[in-house]
């Protein structure tokens, strides 16, 4: 017989900080550059507003931090009321933006802006009143719960996780679908540092052939074969994750399903619904 725990609360607080994060890993990437450019970081604050704000931009800034909202709420309900638990979320998440947008101060490729600040405080804010108003109501939650144990190990969180996660990590343009990280430019530069054994002496260049799938350097054979790799990744992964009386197929298609709907919107948002 499968037991449910009484109270969701750690896996609440692993998903609330792996979302914390993708927020820090997607508004500071590559970490790299940081000069101290002569004004406060908090100079954004006072700044002039924009004069245009692309609506893709106003549209994703409020939804990266909706969220961070919820899970922020989700996380606190126990604990606090619903209107100190909406308040203490967005609080927390706006202070977030604002931390972010002052360290962006000292990157080169990134621009700090109170718009962005107010607009990521207005997601968490949406997100937060959401799951007020609607987790202590919601039977589905409970239903969905007891799903998650019905169907998936109780030491799946993490990998849950991971699967909640990559449909988010889609909202960023990337030049072939699914084709999330930046550990081939990595693997890539430690593999030009490695002595000849591993480079010249062995016949094999690992170096430009690791190189040579990323994707600016992928033929189309291999701009084929990503997607497929990344669905079957998927895939594995659910069926590691799943009992063996869970529906693994229907699982794994709602993932994937949420990953396309994820791109098509980014895409859509970006360059247009032409491209979508």
């Amino acid at each position: 017989m499968t037991t449910v725990p009484s109270r969701p609360s750690a896996a609440v607080r692993y998903a609330l900080a792996a979302y914390v994060l993708l927020a820090l890993y997607a508004s500071l990437y590559p970490f790299t550059g940081w000069v101290y450019r002569g004004v406060v970081p908090w100079a954004f604050v006072t700044a002039a507003l924009p004069r245009y704000l692309p609506y893709s931009d106003f549209v994703l800034n409020i939804l990266a931090y909706g969220p961070m909202g919820f899970l922020m709420v989700a996380a606190l309900l126990p604990r606090l009321e619903n209107v100190q638990a909406v308040l203490t979320g967005t609080l927390a998440a706006s202070m977030l933006s604002f931390v972010i947008e002052a360290l962006q101060a000292f990157l080169p490729e990134r621009v700090s802006s109170n718009m962005d600040w107010a607009l990521n405080t207005l997601g968490a804010l949406i997100g937060a009143s959401v799951a007020a108003l609607f987790i202590p109501r919601l039977k589905a939650a409970n239903a969905l719960y007891t799903l998650r144990y019905r169907w998936f190990s109780p030491r799946a969180s993490f990998g849950l996780l991971l699967l909640a996660l990559w449909p988010l990590a889609q909202l960023y343009p990337q030049p072939v679908p699914f084709g999330n990280g930046n550990l081939l430019g990595v693997l890539s530069d430690w593999a030009s540092q490695q002595p000849a054994p591993l480079t010249a002496d062995s016949g094999f260049n690992w170096a430009a052939w690791v190189t040579g799938w990323q994707p600016g350097g992928l033929t189309e054979p291999q701009q084929q074969t990503l997607p497929v790799l990344a669905c079957a990744l998927i895939g594995a992964l659910t069926a590691a994750l799943a009992r063996p009386d869970a529906p693994r197929t229907g699982v794994s298609l709602v993932v994937l399903a949420a990953g396309v709907a994820t791109t098509t919107l980014s895409v859509a948002m970006s360059y247009g619904p032409d491209h979508a």
